[in-house]
């Protein structure tokens, strides 16, 4: 079909060169036998380039399907759990968080920027597709991926777009995850496999309620871009928070002007990250702990539940906040009860209720 031998029929625009290569990533020869063959009609031209890489990423695909895939990156992408510190959680908007583990051959392709960038549009898609499934759920929901692999892939926002946009395709044929990671593996030279996918959900809960769910993300070893919604490493985890207060409302919503309003968000989602790091950094088995009176947690050795734990990755932020310096850190079950008192909420408690904890190449 589209033949690199083809004579040229017009001298392409330097210009849309530049520009179709930036937008694809394809080689300079690429970019211009498509304008030279679309008499430099920049859609025709894009268009040209993404039928020319699905044809090909088809024919790799087969070529590459015997090899063994050891490597890859866990990624994580939010696609709905408040706004910064604007507002948290599910108040007002569903609760949508995406997980995915992608493998491909080496630690090159893993570090690359095609490979990276793959894997946190399909954790977005993931998101997306929970989001649209037809029976809601809270809590984690494994997905079938089989199921997905020809609907559109989702791409991550950018700065310039705030909200998640389809993937342009040929014509009105809009890229499928399938194609995406078909042209991946033409741009990468590897084997790419969509080895699984999870997404973390809740419906939405009025602004009225006195309680709330949201996600602490957490992803080791990351190259992620910093101003990246997701991020991606060889290990991640998310934890499913439940808040619960008497003036939830003041403090997680923006509008009603609680004096500590964004000082507490921040302070919450702090809290939100360190519990996902604890998980990450940690081995754990379950959350609360079996413990006998007197128990301190974290002196037994091997894998622990979370909440018996000693809660070392909140030491750093406890010490930057004195209302926070006299925490017990011995045990993450105890600081959390602390921490609700604390930090100032009313009647109210701070509970995990699930996680997901994923590691590259681990059996599933």
């Amino acid at each position: 079909m589209n033949s690199t031998s083809a004579t040229p029929k017009i001298k392409p625009s330097p210009a849309l060169v530049q520009q179709l290569r930036k937008e694809t990533s394809c080689s300079i020869q690429k970019a211009i036998l498509a304008l030279s063959t679309t008499s430099n009609d920049y859609q025709k031209a894009l268009e040209w380039i993404h039928k020319d890489l699905t044809e090909a990423g088809q024919k790799a695909v087969s070529k590459l399907s015997g090899r063994t895939t050891s490597c890859g990156l866990v990624a994580i992408s939010p696609l709905s759990n408040g706004l910064g510190v604007e507002a948290v959680g599910n108040i007002g908007s569903p609760l949508r968080v995406g997980m995915v583990e992608v493998n491909c051959e080496t630690d090159f392709v893993a570090r690359s920027q095609v490979f990276e960038k793959l894997c946190r549009d399909l954790a977005w898609s993931i998101g997306f597709y929970a989001d649209n499934a037809a029976t809601p759920s809270t809590g984690v929901v494994p997905m079938d991926i089989e199921a997905l692999m020809e609907a559109p892939l989702m791409t991550e926002p950018t700065e310039k777009s705030q909200d998640g946009t389809l993937a342009p395709g040929n014509g009105d044929q809009l890229t499928s995850i399938r194609s995406a990671i078909a042209n991946a593996v033409t741009r990468v030279g590897e084997k790419i496999m969509f080895r699984r996918a999870a997404a973390i959900t809740s419906s939405p809960v009025p602004p009225t309620s006195d309680s709330a769910l949201s996600v602490g993300l957490y992803a080791h070893n990351s190259t992620t871009p910093a101003d990246a919604k997701g991020s991606s490493g060889t290990v991640a985890g998310a934890v499913l928070v439940r808040l619960k207060a008497e003036n939830l409302k003041s403090l997680l919503l923006s509008q009603f002007q609680d004096p500590r309003g964004v000082e507490w968000r921040k302070e919450y989602r702090g809290l939100e990250r360190a519990l996902a790091r604890q998980l990450v950094g940690f081995e754990t088995i379950g959350i609360k702990a079996l413990t006998t009176p007197g128990s301190q947690g974290g002196a037994q050795e091997g894998p622990m539940p979370l909440y018996a734990q000693e809660f070392h990755t909140y030491g750093p932020l406890a010490a930057r906040l004195p209302r926070y310096e006299g925490l017990d850190l011995r045990n993450v079950g105890r600081s959390l009860e602390q921490w609700s008192k604390a930090s100032g909420i009313e009647n109210g408690t701070v509970e995990v209720l699930e996680y997901l904890k994923w590691k590259v190449g681990e059996e599933a």
